[in-house]
């Protein structure tokens, strides 16, 4: 398990920062398209954090 932070750009061009603890990139994005389903997501990016 990894700490993440994604980083979204929405369909109407908002953008939104999600973080949270996943075991791949691929659990972080699926995340971020499930909760921003209704806005629609157009990309996703994780980012790996450190932790101290």
């Amino acid at each position: 398990m990894h700490s993440y932070q994604v980083l979204i750009t929405l369909g109407n061009r908002q953008r939104a920062v999600m973080s949270g603890i996943f075991s791949s990139d691929c659990a972080a994005i699926d995340m971020a398209f499930l909760i921003y389903e209704d806005e629609g997501v157009l990309a996703a990016v994780p980012r790996r954090r450190e932790v101290a």
